[in-house]
């Protein structure tokens, strides 16, 4: 029976799971996989076109280093369980807004 705030209810779930997270720690086993994923995203990637390239550098000039410009969306440098903390104590419903669209057919 779905009624009005019946699609709410996954968005408590995420903060259910957030709340999780916060107890048990972030696991250091979804870095490492995400990582792997990056790294061979990066290995395998297309060639782009000589334009295409460049737009997509200039775009992200100002946000990552010039080092990192070629593999800044593909780097993980280092797991860091803190700033994972510190990330998870910004997203509880109560000290933040939060924008949720609903699809529905």
């Amino acid at each position: 029976a779905a009624g009005p705030g019946f699609g709410l209810a996954p968005v408590g779930l995420a903060f259910e799971y957030l709340a999780m997270l916060r107890q048990t720690g972030p696991p250091e086993w979804v870095w490492k996989e995400a990582k792997s994923i990056a790294d061979m995203k990066f290995m395998f990637q297309e060639e782009d076109d000589a334009m295409d390239g460049v737009t997509k550098l200039a775009a992200v000039m100002h946000v990552y280093r010039p080092q990192h410009l070629l593999v800044a969306e593909y780097l993980h440098e280092q797991y860091d369980p803190e700033l994972v903390r510190q990330l998870l104590d910004c997203m509880r419903p109560t000290d933040s807004v939060y924008r949720v669209d609903l699809l529905t057919r």
